[in-house]
């Protein structure tokens, strides 16, 4: 029996990475650096965030729209996912249980602020924003031609 991540979970978990580690990690590294947050930097994030934030909305309309549904199992497969990337570990390492995880992850949510049902209705708001991208942008996105696919 296979239980890997279905291609929208798959393009969730993609998109989600390549976000933090394009947009967030060098503005992360900079605060480490210097201690601060630059009152540059601080407005870049703000931007970012509120420009994430629209296009976040704009897709769950077109979602809405387009009357997509995302099923309970797929909300449990991207929950596990976000448990087992996320939570699977410690801070030195040591793989912890199920148990510890779910309660790893509790402990998360309540500093978020965020009860399990506001997490999962966020996770299926993700889960349909990446399905209308990959009905209606993908499909209008031209793979590079060879001469422009760095080697």
């Amino acid at each position: 029996m296979h239980f890997g991540l279905t291609p929208e979970q798959e393009m969730v978990v993609s998109t989600v990475r390549s976000f933090v580690e394009n947009e967030i990690y060098p503005l992360e590294a900079e605060v480490e650096r210097t201690g601060l947050v630059a009152p540059e930097v601080g407005q870049e994030i703000r931007r970012k965030v509120l420009d994430q934030m629209v296009d976040d909305k704009l897709f769950e309309a077109e979602a809405e729209r387009r009357k997509v549904k995302i099923h309970e199992r797929e909300v449990d497969a991207g929950i596990a996912e976000v448990k087992e990337k996320n939570f699977r570990r410690d801070l030195e390492g040591k793989t912890l249980s199920d148990e510890e995880i779910d309660k790893s992850l509790t402990e998360e949510l309540k500093k978020e602020g965020l009860t399990p049902s506001q997490f999962r209705e966020r996770i299926r708001k993700q889960m349909m924003i990446r399905r209308v991208i990959e009905e209606v942008v993908k499909p209008k996105v031209k793979p590079p031609e060879e001469p422009d696919v760095k080697k």
